[in-house]
């Protein structure tokens, strides 16, 4: 009897972000990965990154821009590399910024980014070397960290659709025909983002005399 041999795939990263427009968000990721999905549905893709090994899936949702996340980003190991991703994204129309030694998150770094349709920001990075904390030193700015709270204002809308509820990245819960009052800065990034057409947005005087 002829055994067959089990190929092990190997360890991989994953990561699913949320997107507005499937198709946009496609072209866009073509275009950086510099491959076709692995698979795209109506509903649903996904990219298999090689190098380094990373699966990346794409699920057409309305959200908040941005949300907690801060940016999505890989580092390669030359400037050509960078250069060639650059070129690849700027002529197919899309805007990239460019950074020598740059320095963050404790480490000197030159860098290439870009956001995808959806606002994501991505960042292609070379690391030249690590950086030891200065005494006394903070990576952020000490203001930025040690910033005082202020007081937070709150304005109110309400999910139109289509989903019976929708639930941003950071667990706030939004139910269709609900009012609802939400902090000013998640209220502007909404009316803001593609997403702004499934909800309605009250102005000041009209969230005033809302319950919540």
């Amino acid at each position: 009897m002829t055994s067959l041999n089990t190929i092990e795939p190997p360890n991989t990263f994953h990561m699913a972000i949320n997107v507005t427009d499937l198709g946009r968000a496609i072209a866009f990721y073509k275009i950086l990965f510099n491959r076709e999905p692995a698979k795209h549905y109506a509903d649903y893709a996904k990219f298999e990154v090689s190098e380094p090994p990373t699966i990346f899936s794409l699920n057409p949702m309305p959200f908040s821009v941005g949300g907690v996340l801060s940016h999505i980003g890989f580092r390669v190991k030359s400037e050509a590399e960078i250069s060639e991703i650059r070129d690849r994204l700027e002529a197919a129309g899309y805007k990239t910024h460019s950074q020598q030694d740059v320095k963050s998150g404790y480490a000197l770094t030159t860098l290439t980014s870009v956001k995808d349709p959806d606002g994501n920001s991505w960042e292609i990075t070379i690391l030249k070397e690590d950086l030891a904390p200065e005494p006394n030193g903070w990576s952020l700015p000490q203001a930025e960290i040690l910033e005082t709270p202020q007081e937070v204002e709150f304005r109110s809308l309400v999910y139109k659709g289509p989903f019976k509820e929708l639930v941003d990245e950071g667990g706030r819960v939004f139910h269709r025909g609900k009012r609802t009052n939400v902090p000013l800065n998640v209220w502007m990034d909404l009316r803001d983002s593609p997403a702004s057409e499934s909800f309605i947005f009250y102005s000041p005087s009209e969230t005033s005399s809302c319950g919540s």
